[in-house]
């Protein structure tokens, strides 16, 4: 398939976001497709039902899945609708929603990824020593348990959950909060994610990557470490920079000149995060922002930016956060950012 490059529709919707909606959908298609080929052939009530819903979801997420990311990777329409109609046969539409994830998971409107190393096993190589040697490089002798939570630790990633902490102190750790109604059931502040203040505006979490999910460090495993919050800081952000240059994470750069702004895609999960590695923003991207970078961050799946100095895509980003807002769909906090002088701060205006 070719990728075309990235340029804004006239319609009210942004090939960021289209990408993002387009890919939840597929997922929400595949699994439904799933639980539809499981229940085929049975005669049972409750199977058949299970199957005719299945299929309805899988026709409505595939179809509508397929049309969102085909727009924002401008897919030719003989590509495009032939995909939609088979999402429409059972378990034959599997295979055009399976497609257009991968192809979607490897969109790109520029050849070469952000990051590349040809050491692709080093930084996992050198996250397990040091492990061994407790992170410190001292390599002193440790109990099992605190060189279990080391090692462990060793596979942590930042997570960005907010970006609205002005003039909280760097390294301050925040009172994480988990609201769900169940206050019998509430956990002890030792068992609650970490969360921790970083560069005068972010609210950073600690995930650990658990081969089929991440879950959240908390304060019991990092002190059990024998770690203070900033070094956990400092692993998870070296973590994911190596993570970058081996191959790990490969984030790419939709958008071109004609774009009043361009997008970070990797995945779905650490787009938000990339803003807290100084290196991409002051030396890779910084040929596309000449007068700083302006960057909006309204959910972990997306990273839009453009040049402070572009107004028409001040104008987009700002109409994205308002978007955003407007649908409830504003995980993150927090407006408009600037890179200046090495760190991000709020826009002006």
């Amino acid at each position: 398939m070719v990728y075309l490059p990235f340029a804004p529709d006239s319609g009210d919707e942004d090939d960021i976001v289209l990408l993002s909606e387009g890919r939840r959908l597929l997922w929400v298609a595949l699994g439904a497709g799933v639980l539809l080929l499981l229940t085929f052939g049975s005669r049972s009530s409750a199977a058949m039902a299970l199957g005719v819903a299945g299929w309805a979801a899988s026709t409505w997420g595939g179809m509508a899945g397929i049309s969102k990311v085909a727009r924002a990777m401008r897919s030719t329409v003989l590509l495009k609708y032939p995909a939609m109609m088979m999402a429409l046969v059972p378990l034959i539409g599997l295979i055009p929603v399976g497609a257009f994830l991968f192809l979607s998971r490897n969109f790109q409107a520029e050849s070469e990824p952000l990051e590349v190393s040809d050491r692709v096993l080093q930084a996992r190589q050198r996250a397990q020593a040091r492990a061994a040697r407790n992170d410190d490089g001292s390599g002193a002798p440790d109990d099992g348990g605190t060189a279990a939570a080391r090692q462990r630790l060793a596979r942590v990633l930042p997570k960005i959950k907010h970006a609205n902490l002005f003039d909280v102190p760097d390294g301050r750790v925040l009172q994480a909060q988990i609201d769900d109604g169940r206050v019998a059931l509430a956990p002890q502040p030792d068992e609650l994610p970490l969360l921790r203040a970083s560069g005068g505006v972010f609210g950073v979490a600690y995930v650990i990557d658990e081969g089929q999910h991440y879950a959240f460090a908390t304060p019991a495993e990092v002190r059990q470490a024998g770690l203070s919050v900033d070094e956990l800081h400092r692993i998870a952000v070296r973590h994911f920079t190596e993570s970058l240059r081996d191959g790990t994470f490969q984030p790419r750069l939709i958008g071109d000149d004609r774009s009043p702004y361009r997008g970070l895609v990797m995945g779905g999960d650490f787009e938000a995060t990339l803003v807290l590695i100084d290196r991409l923003w002051d030396e890779k991207l910084a040929r596309y922002t000449p007068h700083g970078a302006v960057v909006a961050i309204p959910s972990r799946d997306i990273c839009a930016f453009c040049d402070a100095g572009s107004a028409e895509g001040v104008a987009h980003l700002r109409q994205l956060l308002h978007r955003m807002r407007d649908e409830d769909r504003q995980e993150i906090g927090g407006g408009l950012l600037q890179r200046v002088n090495g760190r991000w701060v709020p826009l002006a205006g």
